[in-house]
């Protein structure tokens, strides 16, 4: 994955007076082969302020544009004071109006017209904002197992408000995963994978939604798995319910035409790491019987980016089997 010329998405935030600029501006960053965002895009059917801090939340880069106008719409303002709460890196452009109230203290590139402002937005600048994004992201906890699924779930169904004409792969390094999971809260495995303790259709059917949102865009963009599955707390039986689920899960994405690539590797019992495309990713520590607790999330997306080259440098040490192959393997290692 080359960040060179990745196709990074940028928030523009704008006064309706000033639509005109801002659509010159959406057009100049798909020509350097970035995807603009901007009101234009929103999809029917969600509220409106959860639609806007939705795309935000998922932006590498925010550029208000500052005009007279502007600097007096609340609307604006608003958005940067969220932008700038998320942590995201903001490249004010000024024709005419300067930062106020929290991005006051943000140098924006100035200019009279819009063509002048367009010239110094740049692949380079761009980039460096990006990489540079140093301050820390925001991040949600999540201490029990519900909680941590009650987020990916959330989080998942988030996407869908969401397009982009680059997708990535999930991203999984776990000792089994969250594809041992069965996604139908009736399935007679649950009781054999928790060692026949008294059943909790609840939890099946939470957990199970966890497998179905992931499987719906691992079906559809591929997936990267890191895995060792074998954890010294559990049952014979326990660990045999999950490596049947898991291989049922592999037997059904070869039919699938998507990357799946699959590398076993001790390193997988150090953590429960799940990264969807390059929109979110979810760090779990502390394995239980139950399932993860001390769950951290964030969709900022420098940092997911950050963490996605970590997770490809580790995985392109291994060498990666395919789901047919990664089954036998399964079955004759684990």
């Amino acid at each position: 994955m080359s960040l060179h010329d990745y196709p990074y998405r940028v928030f523009i935030s704008y006064a309706q007076e000033d639509a005109i600029e801002a659509a010159q501006i959406v057009e100049w960053l798909g020509q350097l082969n970035l995807q603009p965002v901007w009101d234009q895009h929103n999809p029917g059917g969600w509220p409106f302020l959860d639609e806007i801090k939705n795309q935000i939340d998922h932006c590498h880069l925010f550029i208000p544009l500052l005009t007279a106008q502007s600097v007096r719409s609340s609307w604006v303002n608003h958005e940067i004071g969220y932008a700038m709460g998320r942590n995201l890196p903001v490249l004010p452009l000024s024709l005419g109006g300067l930062p106020e109230g929290m991005a006051a203290g943000i140098n924006a590139a100035k200019g009279l017209h819009i063509e002048d402002l367009l010239l110094r937005l740049t692949r380079p600048v761009i980039n460096q904002l990006v990489k540079r994004a140093n301050t820390a992201a925001v991040y949600e906890c999540a201490d029990l197992a519900q909680t941590r699924t009650d987020a990916i779930i959330k989080h998942c169904e988030e996407l869908e408000a969401l397009s982009s004409n680059y997708q990535q792969p999930v991203r999984h390094r776990a000792a089994f995963g969250s594809f041992s999971l069965p996604s139908d809260p009736d399935d007679p495995i649950w009781p054999k994978r928790y060692d026949d303790r008294p059943p909790n259709k609840h939890l099946y059917e939470r957990l199970g939604t966890e497998r179905q949102e992931l499987e719906k865009y691992a079906s559809r963009f591929g997936c990267d798995l890191i895995l060792y599955p074998t954890l010294p707390d559990l049952s014979e039986q326990a660990i045999r319910a999950r490596k049947e689920v898991l291989q049922l899960f592999l037997q059904r994405m070869s039919e699938v035409d998507v990357p799946v690539r699959v590398a076993f590797d001790k390193c997988a019992l150090e953590e429960n790491l799940i990264i969807v495309g390059d929109w979110f990713l979810v760090e779990s520590l502390t394995p239980t019987p139950e399932g993860f607790r001390h769950t951290t999330i964030t969709s900022h997306a420098p940092t997911v980016l950050k963490r996605i080259e970590t997770f490809d440098r580790q995985f392109s040490r291994f060498d990666w089997l395919g789901p047919d192959e990664a089954i036998r393997r399964l079955d004759e290692e684990f």
